[in-house]
């Protein structure tokens, strides 16, 4: 038996659990990456970002006296590599954005109010208001983007109702996307777009992009409190929904949710979620 006692963290975490011997009570989370710079800690219902800033708190002073970096290069770090958040709710997101930037500004000796990297968090209930033919013009005539945009239009249609249960992963296009390239695409499509509704249409597709990629994502450690709702309550989209793709989990949103998370951690990820014992 491995003898942990003498491992020392390069932060108090006054909460923390061990056994005797020194290992966490929590387990030695194997499939956790073995740099702290790998690591990828997903809310898919941040509302106004509590988890995240608290992750984000919690990983800066690891990655500094880990990785021997100034406070300025810690935040950046996590900010770039380890958070990332998804909520229906625009205005939530707009909240969880500045209050991550806002912990990140106020960070002691990290340089105060300044450009940060860009956050990934978006929002996963943006609804697609326009017709499909005038969306997938944004793909200039390049067949494989004409397929992403229809499939992200077919898909996000629902999205002010299912957000975060969306999975790009189960779609039919799946094997000829790479997601998170394809709001750079995008972005490179925009640039050449002089039509402004045009361009109103691509800001949105952007978005959405941005928010597709995270649902396809795989993540070593899923937190969040889930939504709570009862099948009974469900409206015939949502329940449609469930019943197909969470069969098992379908009386309960927050079950479902459940569900949803362990799709998203990586083969022995880690869930820690807030909700009923159902």
């Amino acid at each position: 038996k491995s003898n942990y006692s003498d491992k020392s963290l390069p932060l108090s975490l006054e909460y923390l659990r061990t056994l005797e011997s020194g290992i966490p009570a929590a387990g030695l989370f194997e499939a956790w990456p073995k740099h702290i710079r790998e690591l990828k800690v997903f809310d898919p219902c941040c509302g106004s970002g509590h988890f995240l800033v608290e992750a984000f708190l919690m990983l800066v002073p690891m990655r500094m006296a880990v990785e021997k970096l100034s406070a300025k290069k810690a935040v950046a770090a996590v900010l770039t590599a380890n958070i990332h958040g998804l909520e229906l709710d625009q205005r939530c997101v707009e909240l969880a954005a500045f209050a991550l930037a806002l912990t990140a500004w106020k960070y002691p000796n990290a340089g105060g109010y300044r450009v940060l990297p860009e956050l990934h968090i978006a929002c996963s209930g943006l609804s697609v208001n326009t017709a499909k033919e005038e969306w997938k013009h944004l793909s200039k005539g390049k067949h494989d983007l004409s397929i992403e945009l229809g499939w992200m239009h077919e898909s996000f249609k629902y999205a002010p109702v299912l957000g975060s249960l969306i999975n790009p992963m189960k779609s039919s296009v799946n094997t000829t996307v790479e997601w998170s390239d394809l709001s750079v695409t995008i972005e490179r499509a925009l640039s050449h777009e002089q039509n402004l509704e045009q361009y109103e249409v691509g800001v949105v597709a952007q978005g959405l992009a941005k928010s597709a990629s995270l649902l396809a994502g795989k993540y070593h450690w899923v937190i969040t409190n889930v939504p709570y709702l009862g099948q009974a309550k469900h409206n015939k989209v949502l329940q449609n929904y469930c019943i197909e793709n969470h069969p098992e989990a379908k009386a309960d949103l927050a079950t479902v949710f459940l569900d949803r998370c362990l799709e998203f951690c990586v083969e022995g990820g880690t869930s820690s979620i807030v909700l009923p014992q159902n």
